[in-house]
């Protein structure tokens, strides 16, 4: 599954990325979640993935759509950044596809919550409150080799917070479509931790 976050004010990712979290058991349907997701959504397009774990935060599918389209948005906003202020090419590279793919896969979650009619729903959020300070902190960094080394950091350990929540939510969501939304997304961001290993390893050597 796939859900991307608007331009954020914070770095990376995430988380990332495509995102899930834990459901609650009594609250874990559309239907359910549709009810409780009223007036507007409440994280911020400027959203990313960040240093709070995201599946403390998130309780119903409308906190899983909240977080995903944070995490999301998170990557599309960081990789913009990078792939203009990183200098090493292999670096900028890969932060042009963390915008295609991350871009991607907002799309596709969006368009899923849109089906089942769920709202995403995170109030006063800390992983928004956390993700605009890694913001600023990425823009406020030269461009240079420590650039490079603190994004792809950055794209680590946000992209393994993220594949353990998707991890724990696919098993705790009783709802079929995001379940498997959820199984598609998985492999992509670990294929997005594993790229990100070895690129920071590459450049450090």
């Amino acid at each position: 599954m796939t859900v991307r976050f608007t331009k954020v004010t914070s770095a990376t990712a995430l988380a990332a990325c495509l995102a899930f979290a834990a459901c609650s058991k009594s609250d874990n349907t559309a239907t359910a979640d549709s009810a409780t997701a009223m007036g507007k959504v409440a994280v911020r397009d400027t959203a990313a993935p960040a240093m709070v774990d995201p599946a403390a935060e998130a309780k119903t599918n409308a906190d899983i759509f909240a977080v995903v389209h944070t995490a999301n948005q998170g990557e599309i906003d960081a990789g913009k950044l990078a792939s203009t202020k990183a200098t090493n090419p292999a670096v900028k590279a890969f932060a042009k596809q963390m915008v295609t793919d991350h871009s991607q896969m907002h799309a596709d979650a969006t368009a899923l919550a849109a089906k089942l009619a769920i709202t995403p729903m995170m109030k006063d959020s800390g992983m928004v409150k956390d993700a605009m300070k890694d913001q600023k902190s990425m823009m406020d960094k030269k461009a240079g080799k420590g650039f490079d080394e603190d994004y792809l950091e950055k794209q680590v350990s946000d992209h393994q917070k993220v594949l353990d929540f998707i991890t724990k939510s696919i098993n705790d969501t009783h709802n079929a479509e995001i379940k498997a939304a959820l199984q598609g997304a998985q492999s992509k961001v670990q294929m997005h931790l594993d790229a990100a290993k070895a690129l920071k390893d590459k450049i450090k050597a």
